[in-house]
C-alpha cells in the first residue's frame, strides 16, 4: 500500500493516466481504492493525480452501484492477496476468481507458447552441472 502511494507521490504528475485506465480494465476499483488511500495519506497533494481520473473512476463506481447483484459467493480477494483471502475460498466456499483468471491466461496462445517452449528443459536443478554429451 505504501509503495503505491509513494509511487503516485513521486511519479503521479508524469504518469500516462489515460493509458493506465485502459490497462487496469475491469480492475479499476482497485485503482480507485489506491487513489482514495493516496488522497487520505496526502490530503493536500494537488496536481499529482488529475481530477478527471478520479472523476472517471467515481463515475464507474456510481454506475457499478446500480448493477444488479446476485447472491453468488464470489471473491476477487485472492487477486489482492492469496494468503489473506485463502479462508474465503478454502473454508467459506467463495468462488475464486484468481484461479479462474490463471486458468484463462494459461489457455492463451501467448502463454501456451511460453509454457511449451523447450527453454524449460534447461531449468532442472541438475542441468547446470550435468555432463554434456559429445
Amino acid at each position: 500500500m505504501a509503495d503505491i502511494a509513494h509511487l503516485i507521490l513521486s511519479c503521479g504528475a508524469g504518469l500516462a493516466w489515460k493509458r493506465l485506465l485502459e490497462r487496469v480494465g475491469e480492475n479499476w476499483p482497485l485503482l480507485l481504492a489506491q487513489l482514495h488511500i493516496f488522497s487520505y495519506v496526502y490530503p493536500e497533494s494537488k496536481g499529482t493525480v488529475p481530477d478527471w481520473v478520479v472523476e472517471e473512476l467515481l463515475g464507474r463506481a456510481n454506475a457499478d452501484l446500480a448493477r444488479p447483484r446476485s447472491d453468488e459467493r464470489v471473491t476477487r480477494g485472492t487477486l489482492v492477496s492469496r494468503f489473506s483471502f485463502a479462508i474465503d475460498v478454502n473454508e467459506w466456499g467463495f468462488r475464486d476468481l484468481q484461479r479462474e483468471r490463471v486458468r484463462e491466461v494459461e489457455r492463451s496462445s501467448e502463454v501456451r507458447a511460453i509454457m511449451d517452449s523447450d527453454v524449460w528443459d534447461e531449468r532442472s536443478p541438475d542441468a547446470a552441472y550435468a555432463p554434456q554429451a559429445d
